[in-house]
């Protein structure tokens, strides 16, 4: 009888045993996957903060942007040693590098105010492209009926230049 409760005592502990190295396994899988799938985006952030740092003189990054309209650019807006606001957008191809005056044209914050005047479920990004060679922002949005929305502002005066609607 003592035998059978001893046998039975090791198989539930080696069974549990199994379980919690598969669920220590499965949470490991998770994030590993999780970290490479970020690596990339982590990259280019990293080597955009240092061309804005090297050819914006920017000192302080308050954001990072990334937009995939046609081309991808990533964006950094940040402080020159100036103490003046700007934005450094660099294309992922050629590694074309533009350094916007912030005065020069609308922020980030007057573009979210424009969104969010569409009364938009959710804002889901905001970001720096460049439509024939001049500087716009792009935003996107999911409205009121759960479907995809993208905005296009100028970025000299933040006037409205394309809306696609129910993506």
């Amino acid at each position: 009888m003592e035998r059978q409760r001893q046998t039975r005592m090791k198989r539930e502990f080696s069974n549990s045993w199994i379980i919690w190295t598969a669920l220590l396994v499965l949470v490991f899988s998770i994030f590993v996957v999780f970290h490479l799938a970020l690596k990339p985006m982590n990259s280019a952030k990293k080597q955009t903060i240092d061309i804005a740092k090297k050819y914006g003189k920017v000192n302080k990054i308050t954001a990072f942007y990334s937009t995939n309209l046609n081309k991808t650019y990533y964006s950094v807006a940040g402080v020159n040693q100036a103490k003046q606001k700007v934005y450094v957008m660099v294309a992922k191809k050629g590694g074309h590098i533009t350094v916007l005056q912030a005065n020069n044209g609308v922020t980030e914050d007057q573009i979210k105010n424009k969104v969010t005047a569409l009364k938009p479920q959710k804002i889901v990004s905001i970001g720096l492209t460049k439509i024939k060679d001049k500087p716009y922002w792009l935003a996107g949005y999911i409205g009121k009926n759960n479907k995809m929305n993208y905005v296009t502002y100028k970025y000299s005066n933040g006037n409205l230049q394309k809306n696609i609607k129910n993506v």
